[in-house]
Formats: structure tokens, C-alpha cells, sequence
């Protein structure tokens, strides 16, 4: 399926062809169902998260032989397949990188560079972790279905991770694998501008309807319409994407905040 440090042999061969430009599809998390549906890069759930399927593994090697080979066997396999099986690589990575956690949590979440990390991004960070524990813990992304956890409260879900160590567990696993995306994806930027070449991102049209954004800040987006585009060559129909519309007046009233931060 690809990932983030596959990236460096993409720039050695730009950068052998005499070319200067990368272009990506965007990276942005969509997980919702941890299944093929999530395969589609433009319903994304987070604008600042990136997804956890193109962290590059061998990059972080696990200390337990026997189990590192054993995962490389199996994404082997993956990689001869005719088509990608998005769900298995997802699982797989999934898998590998708990094992990881396990190995390296307590060592990465205690450092400088993750403190550095995570205090600057805090302000997404922490409704991201929470929402992947609560999304995981009840089978389902449809935040309008948790409960208490419905409506975005901070102080809520702090002290639901102060009270449960389940949700301190498990948000902590989910800053920690976005730690080592932002640090991977950032060495090969860094690495692609060392060769002169910049890599561009596309962003998302819109944002998945059960998505973060949507649940931190519902007034932004208009949840009663959706988003498409007209009959085409492509799309005799037309195309219904069920994104929700933005609310143009709101964002303006708060500088368009959203879009630049």
C-alpha cells in the first residue's frame, strides 16, 4: 500500500529523472471502519492527523526477533498480491504498532522531542486520541451515538482518562503512533528538500460527517445538506459524497480559523 518511508526511493527517482515535485494524494486519517471503506482518501475524520496505515515499520524495528520476522513474512505476502487488501494491511500495521507501543511507549511518551510534539499539536491531539478510544470502545465512529460523549466536552473526557486506565491506555497509544508518523513523514520532507525537490499535498474536499471536525465543531458545518458534484462524463448521475457543507458564515465570524490552523 505503500507508506512514508517509501517515499525516499520516490525522491532518489525523481531526483535521478531531473524533476522537483512530488505530488500526494492526501494522508489525512479516515478510519471510521477499519475496514476497505476507509480506503477512500477524501473522507478524512481528522484536517491534522495522518493515517496511521502508511507508517513505515521498518523504520521502528521490534527487539523481538522472531516476531519482527514474522511480520515481515507477512507483509511480504501482501506485497505479491495482485490487488492491495487494504484491510489486512491495516490490521497489520494496526498489530505492529501496538507491539511497538508495548516496546517503546514508555521511553517515547517520556522524552523531550514527544513532549515538544505533543504540547504544540495538544489542541487536536487530544480530541483525535479520545475519539479513536471512544470509536474503538463502541464499535462505532457515529459520535451522535456515545452517550455522554456525544456533544465534545473537554473536561469530560479528561476526566474520563484521569478515571479509566483503558482511556489512559489507549490515547496514549494513539499520540504515540502519531508522534512517529509526524517524525517520519517530517525526515522525509526534510529529506526531499536536501535533493530540491518539494513535496506537494492535496487536502480533502470535505470532511467525513462522523469525522472529529464535525464533532468538535459541529456550528462550522451545515449537518442537514450534502456535498457532490453535478452529472458529468464520469458520473452519468452525477456524485453524492455525503460530505456535510461548510458553513460559510461561521467560519468567517471567527477568521477562518479552521482553515488556518
Amino acid at each position: 500500500i505503500g507508506d512514508f518511508s517509501d517515499l525516499r526511493k520516490m525522491v532518489d527517482w525523481v531526483s535521478l529523472t531531473g524533476q522537483h515535485l512530488i505530488q500526494l494524494l492526501p494522508v489525512n486519517e479516515t478510519t471510521t471502519t477499519k475496514t476497505w471503506r476507509d480506503s477512500y482518501p477524501y473522507s478524512a475524520i481528522s484536517i491534522n492527523a495522518l493515517h496511521p496505515i502508511y507508517l513505515g515499520c521498518n523504520d521502528y524495528p521490534l527487539k523481538n526477533k522472531k516476531k519482527y520476522k514474522s511480520y515481515i513474512n507477512k507483509a511480504a505476502k501482501l506485497n505479491s498480491l495482485a490487488q492491495v487488501d487494504y484491510e489486512k494491511v491495516y490490521e497489520l500495521k494496526e498489530s505492529y504498532s501496538r507491539d511497538l507501543f508495548k516496546q517503546e511507549g514508555e521511553k517515547v511518551l517520556s522524552s523531550k522531542e514527544y513532549t515538544e510534539f505533543h504540547n504544540r499539536n495538544r489542541y487536536w491531539l487530544f480530541a483525535y486520541a479520545c475519539y479513536c478510544y471512544l470509536r474503538d470502545k463502541s464499535g462505532s465512529a457515529k459520535f451522535t451515538n456515545w452517550g455522554e460523549y456525544s456533544l465534545y466536552d473537554e473536561k469530560l473526557l479528561q476526566k474520563m482518562i484521569e478515571e479509566s486506565a483503558e482511556a489512559k491506555h489507549e490515547t496514549s497509544y494513539y499520540c504515540f503512533v502519531q508522534f512517529l508518523l509526524h517524525k517520519q513523514f517530517s525526515g522525509v520532507k526534510e529529506y526531499a528538500h536536501s535533493k530540491g525537490i518539494s513535496l506537494k499535498g492535496d487536502i480533502p474536499i470535505g470532511i467525513d460527517r462522523d469525522s472529529i471536525d464535525a464533532w468538535t465543531d459541529p456550528h462550522l458545518f451545515n449537518m442537514d445538506t450534502q456535498t457532490g458534484a453535478p452529472p458529468d462524463d464520469f458520473s452519468y448521475f452525477g456524485q453524492n459524497w455525503g460530505f456535510p457543507t461548510y458553513n460559510w458564515k461561521a467560519m468567517e465570524d471567527d477568521g477562518y480559523a479552521w482553515w488556518i490552523g
